[in-house]
């Protein structure tokens, strides 16, 4: 049974990685001679504006990506056809997946996706619309867009489930529904919108609708890669937590807001124990999953007010705002008891030592460097935890 179950998997991988890429590449091949792109400067223009737009990409916070590109296809689709269609949108998106080095079968899968899904939705409408009547067309329209939606995103998930070995619905729903829910309804009304205009006032209507959401793609592109260098900066490679440089941003920034409104804020340090005989004895592959169960264990036992950070090679510190010494134990015995369960198949067993600080009067009094009072206190706690015989926590008196 066990056999014929992947040698299905194998045939549905051959199908849709080999299938599409076939189909689409077909479609394309001989759809495109039939038509000249450089015969009017209307379509010029288009696949000119759609290539800046194709590398404007912005990235939603819901995790979407958005771009101008895909409004230009449609209204491209709704005022010539399929074929111009093609020719505008598919040279854009080569040179943009090109740039970004994505891989070539990837890029064969792309182009051939949005071959099959233009030439489909093509089936349900005219050649082009002569003049589009909104009373009459937008609805029509609309189920058109929603189709051409479906259809391509259906291909996406189709390559993501086979290659990943992932339930093709859940990943299907969740895309389905943030496209549905975001970006379906500004593509559906912005390519509707610049094909009005076109029709209205030729390429100078058009690009009264496109110069501007040009500028403003390109702001927020520009803000999404300074959103994403900060990102890197403030963030271990390895783990994904916060790192140093951003520990050391939060004092700056949030900490005095705690000092000026009187809160409490307990410090834990922890520590994995033996951490270097399981890299000796294991090797640091093992050893980075050590590291990033125990991170990604420690994130699930905190509140959502609290952060956590890599602090040095098998230490984390986490930062408690608005938690007292009792409430601090207790989150720290719920992250010591939550990584003694993980389970790594080399590994017997795996724990911490936990040191405990906090803000009180003593701290305020005495130390010109509360951050770096507080930091040395859980970490000699720490230590002394590890001293008393390890897997256990320590509170600083």
């Amino acid at each position: 049974m066990d056999d014929y179950k992947l040698l299905w998997e194998k045939i549905k991988i051959k199908l849709i990685c080999v299938g599409i890429p076939v189909i689409g590449l077909t479609i394309l091949f001989y759809n495109l001679p039939k038509v000249n792109p450089f015969s009017g400067l209307e379509i010029i223009f288009f696949m000119i504006v759609n290539i800046f737009a194709e590398l404007l990409i912005v990235e939603l916070p819901i995790g979407i990506q958005i771009s101008l590109s895909y409004p230009i296809m449609i209204c491209v689709l709704l005022l010539f056809g399929p074929i111009i269609t093609m020719w505008v949108y598919i040279p854009a998106l080569v040179i943009s997946q090109v740039m970004n080095k994505r891989e070539p079968f990837k890029i064969i899968y792309n182009v051939s996706q949005i071959s099959i899904s233009i030439y489909i939705v093509s089936l349900f409408l005219p050649d082009s619309f002569s003049t589009i009547v909104l009373s009459r067309d937008i609805l029509w329209i609309f189920l058109v867009i929603v189709f051409l939606n479906l259809l391509n995103i259906t291909q996406v998930v189709l390559f993501i489930s086979v290659k990943g070995s992932c339930n093709f619905f859940r990943i299907f729903k969740d895309i389905w529904f943030k496209e549905m829910l975001s970006v379906l309804p500004i593509y559906y009304a912005t390519g509707l919108i610049m094909a009005v205009c076109y029709q209205a006032q030729g390429v100078l209507g058009s690009l009264i609708v496109i110069a501007p959401l040009l500028g403003i793609f390109s702001q927020l592109n520009i803000q999404n890669k300074l959103k994403i260098e900060s990102h890197r900066a403030n963030t271990d490679a390895l783990t994904g937590l916060f790192n140093r440089r951003a520990l050391t941003s939060w004092w700056q920034r949030v900490f005095p807001q705690i000092l000026n409104t009187n809160k409490t804020l307990s410090v834990l340090m922890i520590d994995i124990d033996d951490f270097k005989k399981i890299n000796d004895a294991y090797g640091h592959d093992v050893g980075d999953k050590v590291l990033k169960s125990v991170a990604g264990t420690i994130k699930k036992c905190i509140r959502r007010s609290d952060f956590v950070y890599r602090f040095g090679g098998e230490e984390f510190i986490v930062l408690l705002p608005e938690s007292d010494i009792n409430n601090a134990k207790k989150i720290a015995e719920r992250v010591r008891l939550a990584i003694n369960k993980i389970k790594i198949s080399q590994i017997k067993d795996i724990s911490v030592s936990i040191g405990v600080s906090g803000l009180n009067s003593c701290v305020l009094e005495r130390s010109d460097d509360i951050p770096g009072e507080l930091i040395r206190q859980a970490d000699i706690a720490m230590y002394v935890a590890k001293r008393e015989g390890k897997n256990r926590i320590w509170i600083y008196s």
